[in-house]
């Protein structure tokens, strides 16, 4: 008889189980116990010891299980641990179980809610198993540590009310205030905030803090919106002390074949420090949008534009000198490529003129590579339309067509040869500025190339050294009408390691390397398990007609027959270290004339990164004069949690040295706490821009929004 209750007791407990409420009713109940009883008069029925109850994932522990049949309620004491199936802990010291099993009533209630996140009271409700109601609580996210010799977490949220909504997964504070180790800092009269295991919610993020000697106090208050799982929208107004407000926005969405991004900002300043016109209103986007229609074929659109170069850079939104718009769609496929594209360019810096700047309209491009020929190798075919408009300036529209075939061959002496032969057509209509007629340019420039590298290896025990000589003879007329055309595509070049071996070593196809030639180096490699690896490359090329090529700008290192010595050196003794030196030096003289130095150490208690660089002045490239720089940042953890570094750029150049930014950067970070407070000074100008001090305070508290501020 006494089994047939204990049995009954506990299948009502399972119904809507308090305890157990996300369990399935249907679901059989596991009962353990040390010892049962039942008193017959006062109609109670007790089991004691290690009391156990299972169902459905959930389980219930405690020391003494007691049920007043007359009264209906369920009594549980010592040390009551309550898991659920979503794996929360609930656990208290005494509770007591009303009819119907869906309400309680707790003492020292502390839930566990995943990671270290937990709810702590003094008393506790449970309503309609859907609520629980807290009275003198806590909530916090953070690892118990030891302050002012007691046990309290790093922070906390205390309310003389907490409400904890078990269906919506919110938590409601009434009467709430911030402790730091243990000591109120701040209160709110009402508070609220998701749950922890809700991973996205509507709702304020955290705010972050800056003081700039130019801008004066800035605040920034973002506010979260997520609508749909698929996308979301975080709009922040910016409030700038001096100048006025700026309203940023960011809005992300996936689609089932695609996703789009759009962030943006618009502001009107009252201000004439501002360096706007008063009453102006300002702005800019950032936008993509990219939909994949099949397996092969995909569509876009990037819409990137300010309304004030300036705007950007004051702001910290991009440190672009150039914003890039353009629609596109590509094919692509194994072994063929397709793609149709329009651009529109913005100039950002001071001395772009608007009128300039090129439209891309259309930009049609295909390449395709076929399968190994007859005579063995590859085939490829390439081929580009593309018209070219300006408000001043020439215009252009061209079509280019270009075939090639490769093929290597390994010989028996260990001996690699690289076979190449190509041809590239091109034919075009340019009106040159200022001119109301369009002249027509054609040309045809065939091109044949000979690679051959003989590699050699010495093996040791651990370790092993490669030498290889790489030589390349190029075969190619020399006719310097073959680059009348407009260069539009290979502006900017660089000479240097990648592309001393490349047929053409102008990035696009509108400028040839003209002439035949001899390319010609070597590379090392040392691999030593215990001293890591090493690398060094050094080559050189030589014009075999022994003229100059003047499509190359002057100081480039390829106008002359012989070249600049172009080469690197990589040593990366493991993973905590990396060392590049890139260089390029003057064929006659020995002086450098690109030096780039590139340090990286790690270790977990710190670590250092430092690069060195110097240009001679190049016609064409944004280095219109010589330019040496060095830049670099230190770090140090000081601990598990903190940690600082510090950065700084500074000049080298004569007349001009000096320091352009220098920062200093503190990091907390732990389980529930993210801090980063930077000072940072920047000493350049540029145009309206000064120079300008700043602080910049972040901060993200777990589970309570996540900080937006400068990076």
């Amino acid at each position: 008889m006494r089994g047939k209750f204990i049995i009954f007791l506990i299948f009502l407990l399972f119904q809507p189980s308090v305890v157990l409420a996300q369990s399935n009713r249907d679901a059989p109940v596991d009962f353990e116990a040390d010892n049962f009883s039942y008193h017959q008069e006062k109609k109670v029925y007790q089991a004691k010891g290690d009391v156990v109850l299972k169902q459905d994932g959930a389980k219930l522990r405690a020391n003494e299980v007691s049920y007043d049949e007359k009264k209906g309620k369920i009594k549980v004491k010592g040390k009551i641990k309550i898991t659920e199936k979503n794996g929360d802990e609930v656990l208290a010291d005494k509770a007591e179980l009303g009819k119907g099993f869906k309400n309680a009533d707790m003492k020292n209630v502390r839930i566990k809610m995943g990671g270290h996140s937990r709810l702590s009271a003094e008393y506790g409700k449970r309503i309609n198993g859907e609520t629980h109601e807290l009275e003198k609580a806590h909530f916090s996210p953070c690892k118990l540590c030891n302050a002012f010799g007691t046990e309290v977490p790093l922070w906390s949220l205390g309310a003389y009310e907490i409400e904890h909504d078990l269906k919506e997964k919110d938590l409601f504070y009434k009467h709430a205030w911030l402790e730091v180790f243990g000591v109120p800092i701040f209160y709110v009269p009402y508070f609220f905030h998701p749950a922890p295991d809700v991973k996205r919610r509507s709702g304020f993020l955290m705010p972050s803090f800056e003081q700039s000697s130019e801008y004066g106090f800035i605040t920034r208050i973002p506010y979260y919106v997520a609508p749909s799982p698929s996308y979301d929208v975080t709009i922040t107004p910016t409030i700038v002390s001096k100048e006025g407000t700026i309203f940023e926005t960011h809005y992300r969405q996936k689609f089932q074949y695609g996703e789009a991004e759009i962030k943006g900002s618009i502001a009107q300043f009252s201000e004439s420090q501002s360096g706007f016109e008063q009453n102006d209103w300002q702005g800019h986007i950032f936008s993509k949008l990219r939909y994949k229609m099949d397996e092969d074929w995909t569509g876009g659109l990037e819409l990137n534009r300010v309304k004030d170069r300036l705007y950007l850079k004051k702001y910290d939104f991009s440190d672009e000198d150039t914003l890039t718009s353009r629609a596109y769609l590509e094919r692509l496929d194994q072994a063929s490529y397709f793609s149709a594209s329009a651009y529109k360019f913005q100039g950002l810096r001071s001395t772009d003129d608007e009128d300039q700047i090129p439209l891309v309209l259309p930009e049609i491009e295909y390449f395709v590579e076929g399968k190994p020929s007859l005579i063995g190798g590859t085939v490829s075919f390439e081929s580009r339309l593309r018209s070219i408009r300006r408000r001043t300036g020439s215009k252009s529209h061209g079509v280019t067509v270009k075939g090639k075939w490769e093929r290597p061959f390994h010989s028996s002496m260990g001996y690699i040869y690289d076979v190449a032969l190509s041809a590239q057509a091109d034919g075009f209509l340019v009106r040159d500025d200022g001119e109301d007629d369009w002249r027509k340019e054609a040309r045809f420039f065939p091109e044949a190339s000979l690679g051959v590298r003989y590699p050699f290896i010495r093996y040791n025990k651990k370790s092993y050294d490669l030498i290889e000589p790489v030589v390349s003879l190029v075969f190619a007329p020399n006719d310097k009408k073959l680059n009348n055309i407009p260069n539009e595509d290979s502006e900017g070049f660089v000479f240097d390691e990648t592309n001393l071996f490349s047929l053409n070593r102008f990035a696009g196809y509108d400028l040839l390397t003209l002439g035949s030639r001899v390319d010609y180096g070597f590379n090392y490699k040392h691999f030593d398990p215990s001293l890591g690896t090493l690398e060094a490359f050094l080559g050189q090329s030589y014009r075999l007609d022994g003229k100059s090529d003047l499509a190359f700008p002057e100081q480039s290192g390829l106008r002359e027959d012989v070249s600049d010595i172009v080469g690197k050196i990589h040593y990366t003794p493991g993973s905590y270290a990396d060392f590049l030196y890139r260089f390029r030096f003057d064929d006659e003289t020995g002086d450098a004339e690109r030096s780039e130095l590139g340090v990286i150490v790690r270790d977990p208690m710190y670590w250092v990164m430092g690069d060195y660089i110097y240009l001679v002045e190049q016609p064409g490239l944004a280095t219109s004069k010589n330019r040496e720089q060095i830049s670099g940042q230190v770090g140090v953890r000081l601990n598990e949690f903190w940690s600082v570094s510090a950065d700084a750029v500074h000049s080298l150049e004569k007349n001009n040295d000096g320091t352009r930014s220098a920062a200093l950067q503190l990091y907390y970070n732990d389980e529930c706490l993210s801090l980063t407070l930077k000072a940072e000074r920047r000493f350049t100008r540029d145009g309206d821009l000064d120079p300008e001090d700043s602080i910049n305070l972040r901060i993200s508290l777990t589970h309570l929004g996540d900080s937006v501020g400068n990076d």
